[in-house]
């Protein structure tokens, strides 16, 4: 058992914690004495490289993203910085009203990230949805194939691409619909993926990260 099921003694207590963790170091113990070092070190080298390697190729686009993103916020600067400046200098004491520019643009460059970050999502939602929707129709073909005995060839047929078009349609209807985010119960099977995530974003997102 993990857990005592009876009240004990306190010197019950110290023997049961002290059998599990002897069990914790049997278990460790057989860990090392089972694996190759030499493919454990081979692994964690593999793994790092690729890890690097996908941080790297994020960079780029994060920082494809945030150039956009600012490109758009001098737009929006251009456009709206005469009306919000003129209300800022009526809130704003007339000591801090050399603030107003840089708060419109601040506040545009904020924006225009934002609407730059949320398109890049939309255009990677469609892209896994059509993905996902073509090869949810093909499969779904290719079983009523097999049970009927014949065999399945994607380019005799259209009807899978148009199939695919409309699961991909609803999968994108889904994830706009729970704002790009993993339905309860999902998310409780898919945290470890939500948190490697949030640690790429962390690593994407640290200024000078590696200076």
């Amino acid at each position: 058992p993990t857990s005592p099921t009876s009240p004990m003694s306190p010197r019950e207590v110290l023997e049961w914690e002290l059998k599990e963790g002897e069990k914790l170091s049997h278990k460790i113990g057989l860990f090392f004495e089972i694996c190759d070092p030499r493919k454990v070190q081979d692994a964690f080298l593999i793994l790092g490289t690729h890890c690097l390697a996908t941080i790297a190729v994020l960079n780029v686009m994060f920082a494809r993203i945030i150039s956009l993103g600012h490109g758009i916020g001098e737009e929006i600067e251009a456009v709206a910085g005469s009306h919000i400046e003129p209300v800022l200098h009526m809130i704003l004491p007339g000591r801090h009203h050399k603030w107003a520019p840089m708060i419109v643009r601040y506040v545009s460059s904020t924006i225009g990230c934002t609407i730059a970050f949320f398109a890049e999502g939309l255009l990677h939602a469609f892209h896994s949805a059509l993905r996902g929707g073509t090869m949810m129709a093909r499969m779904m073909f290719r079983y009523i194939a097999k049970k009927k005995g014949r065999a399945y060839d994607e380019r005799d047929s259209e009807m899978d691409e148009v199939l695919g078009w409309a699961f991909a349609l609803i999968g994108m209807f889904m994830q706009i619909s729970v704002g790009f985010l993993i339905a309860f119960p999902f998310n409780l099977l898919t945290w470890p993926i939500s948190l490697l995530e949030w640690l790429v974003r962390v690593c994407l997102s640290s200024p000078h990260k590696w200076h």
